[in-house]
């Protein structure tokens, strides 16, 4: 098989000098013409087998311009290098061994600079650029055909860094990909044939779609996703920033309430839709108040109230569900003080227990007669 030698080692092999005509036709007025020059083309048999595997061009100076060579003894010449002052600048080849070549090399200062790859009618169908140490910058490709790029990676440490993709194919780019530094997907974002904002955004963790949102005609839906499989979706209607998720099976198991960007109310479900939780907030997005259902009720009879730091200070609740709060709780530092109730429903107190900081009882009192007026005084 034969390799590419010098121009030296072509020359001094054996030399046939061609006279190769070209003609230029110029119509003009008075004619046509012709411009020619002659260029030496010399022939090497490197392995002596009697075939030419090597062709050595030189213009009419001298001066080389083109070093042919046939690397696999088939008679054709499958790799041709191009010259500039003496210098490699470029370098095609026929990969695939089918009808002319099919990748061609471009070389700076005697480095890799750009890689192209050809489809038979010898249109560029992929290209890698690369940077000073000949490592690949970018690489582009044109998977249908039509004659422009419509994948576009960039890379960095040799890892991929970004992805834009065409998938129309209408000339845009309307799917572009961040990634890590371990060549991970972080965030995807796609866009419409005329948006300029993205109508659908993906986001990874690891590697792996955490979560996936999607806007069409002022919907947006926000599914997160576990192990790759879809868990719970919000849904916010016309920038009414009303957010349900769901399960699965499409029930709703939490709707969020916001005013702008801040959570003012947000309610739980259970599988039944009857909500278990209610919270409420302040115009700074503290949590404020919660009701919910004790063990013994399936109404929300148990209102809290929280300080400014979200901790229980006061809680109340409706043991008869008739809509009125009959026990009162109270809390500092989190740790029960105190706790009044209301035994016969008049909508006032007429037990006060009081407890230590170790939450423990120290004293109880009872209004016997409901007259407001502690009747009976404990301590422990």
């Amino acid at each position: 098989m034969a390799d590419i030698g010098t121009p030296a080692d072509a020359l001094n092999i054996r030399t046939k000098t061609f006279m190769v005509w070209v003609w230029m036709g110029i119509m003009v007025a008075f004619g046509s013409p012709a411009i020619h020059a002659d260029i030496r083309s010399v022939e090497q048999d490197t392995d002596g087998n009697g075939k030419t595997d090597q062709v050595v061009h030189l213009d009419a100076t001298g001066a080389l311009r083109r070093l042919a060579a046939d690397t696999d003894e088939d008679g054709r010449m499958d790799t041709v290098q191009f010259y500039e002052n003496g210098v490699v600048v470029r370098i095609d080849r026929d990969v695939n061994k089918k009808v002319g070549m099919d990748e061609r090399d471009f070389l700076e200062n005697g480095k890799l600079s750009r890689r192209e790859k050809l489809n038979s009618a010898g249109e560029i169908i992929e290209m890698m650029t690369f940077d000073g140490r000949e490592a690949v910058q970018e690489w582009h490709r044109d998977t249908n055909g039509n004659g422009t790029f419509d994948i576009l990676v960039r890379l960095k440490s040799g890892k991929p860094a970004f992805r834009g993709e065409d998938t129309d194919h209408d000339g845009r780019i309307d799917r572009h990909t961040e990634f890590d530094t371990r060549g991970r997907p972080t965030l995807m974002r796609e866009f419409g044939q005329t948006s300029q904002e993205p109508t659908r955004i993906s986001r990874f963790q690891d590697g792996a779609l955490v979560s996936v949102e999607q806007i069409d005609q002022g919907r947006k839906v926000l599914t997160h996703f576990q192990d790759n499989h879809p868990g719970s979706r919000a849904i916010d209607e016309d920038g009414n920033r009303l957010m349900e998720i769901t399960d699965l099976q499409g029930r709703i198991i939490e709707r969020r309430v916001y005013t702008g960007e801040v959570l003012r109310k947000k309610t739980n479900f259970d599988a039944a839709g009857l909500p278990i939780r209610i919270e409420e907030y302040d115009d700074a997005g503290r949590l404020v108040l919660s009701r919910e259902a004790d063990a013994d009720s399936k109404e929300l009879n148990l209102t809290w109230r929280y300080d400014a730091e979200e901790t229980a200070v006061q809680a109340e609740k409706d043991r008869n569900g008739d809509g009125q709060a009959d026990i009162w709780y109270f809390y500092k530092d989190g740790r029960i003080m105190r706790v009044e109730e209301d035994r016969n429903r008049d909508g006032k107190p007429d037990l006060w227990e009081a407890y230590d900081s170790t939450s423990t009882l120290v004293r109880r009192d009872e209004d016997i007669d409901f007259d407001g007026a502690a009747d009976i005084e404990k301590q422990f």
